[in-house]
């Protein structure tokens, strides 16, 4: 019986004894506070896994390509904007390019290469594109101020040619099938050796400042020996300039050395392009022709009607083309660089265009 006894008694121990141990290991129900401690430590731990996944799917995502434009590098130089007023700093060469800026008269840029009639330029460490037709080695004259003499009227002058031809093809006029080289050479003066382009450009600057001198606002299509723009495009630039009347400075050639000169070239009243404007044209052209050979003496061959030349053709406001003289003629070959026979000659111009407007 004592036996049974004891035996019960160590069961029993032994009982509590594990029970007591096993309490150690029962799973125990988090507090409210450790359960929010733990959902915010979870959600911090995947936000920070889940930045870096974004981030690494951000920066798989291929970079827009900058546009690439057929460039030529050329060496850095310095060039002043000759244009008439503002001019479009763009990203690209193209008028449809954004314009980003735009350059006063007289600012310097730094060109760094060419595209086609563009020219890429750095500003703030970046390449921008302008037109090259508005850059110049030169610094430009200052203009007349029109605020204070101004007569109301506005002149675009077109010197004839430049340093080299264009032989590229344009319409010869608006949707014309006809093409036509853009931009001879022109002729050579025999006496003096003189390119026409020299000789218009000499004679379109005095131009310039005569007509400034009477009040006019001038725009002039160059300033310079290099004007890579056609004879079409110049007549659209002088459309878009604001101009009333295109002037448009020439010397003629012949096969004959003893032919002479002046003579303006104007649309005739059966042109398909310029028909409604034609006469006035025409009127301008004799005003132009009788007031530059009273001025200097020159032979008058009056006014020559053509239809096919491109830079009437495309124009929209009258034009004359001003045929000063025969570079093939010795005698009026040296007058016209005659810096005397110069100014007559302008003065001439000038008074014909007193006479259109008066």
């Amino acid at each position: 019986m004592m036996k049974r006894a004891a035996v019960l008694l160590l069961c029993f121990c032994m009982f509590f004894v594990l029970s007591a141990c096993g309490n150690n290991n029962l799973y125990q129900a988090p507090t409210k506070e450790a359960t929010q401690a733990e959902v915010s430590d979870s959600n911090a731990a995947g936000d920070g896994e889940s930045a870096p996944e974004a981030e690494e799917s951000s920066a798989g995502e291929p970079a827009a390509e900058e546009p690439s434009y057929d460039v030529q590098d050329v060496e850095p130089h310095t060039m002043y904007v000759i244009a008439e007023s503002k001019l479009n700093v763009r990203k690209g060469p193209s008028t449809d390019a954004e314009s980003v800026n735009a350059l006063n008269r007289g600012d310097t840029v730094t060109v760094t290469g060419v595209s086609g009639d563009w020219s890429r330029i750095e500003m703030d460490g970046q390449s921008y594109y302008v037109k090259t037709e508005f850059l110049s080695e030169s610094q430009p004259t200052a203009q007349a101020s029109v605020d204070s003499v101004s007569n109301g009227h506005i002149v675009c002058i077109d010197p004839g040619h430049q340093q080299s031809g264009i032989a590229e093809q344009e319409p010869n006029g608006p949707g014309s099938s006809v093409m036509k080289a853009k931009l001879a050479t022109g002729t050579t003066g025999v006496a003096t050796g003189k390119n026409e382009s020299e000789l218009t450009l000499e004679v379109s600057l005095k131009l310039r400042d005569e007509l400034q001198a009477r009040g006019y606002q001038v725009v002039m299509i160059r300033e310079t020996q290099d004007c890579p723009s056609s004879n079409a495009e110049r007549a659209v630039t002088a459309n878009e300039s604001g101009a009333e009347i295109f002037v448009r400075i020439h010397a003629n050639g012949s096969d004959d050395p003893n032919v002479n000169g002046a003579v303006c070239f104007a649309p005739s009243t059966s042109n398909p392009y310029v028909r409604a404007i034609a006469q006035q044209c025409q009127n301008l052209s004799r005003l132009v022709v009788n007031g530059l050979c009273e001025a200097t003496g020159a032979k008058n061959l009056d006014i020559q009607l053509t239809d096919d030349m491109t830079g009437i053709n495309w124009c929209q406001i009258p034009v004359t083309i001003v045929e000063m003289g025969f570079m093939t003629n010795p005698t009026e070959d040296q007058n016209m660089s005659d810096p005397a026979y110069q100014q007559k000659m302008v003065e001439g111009i000038a008074n014909g265009i007193d006479g259109y407007f008066n």
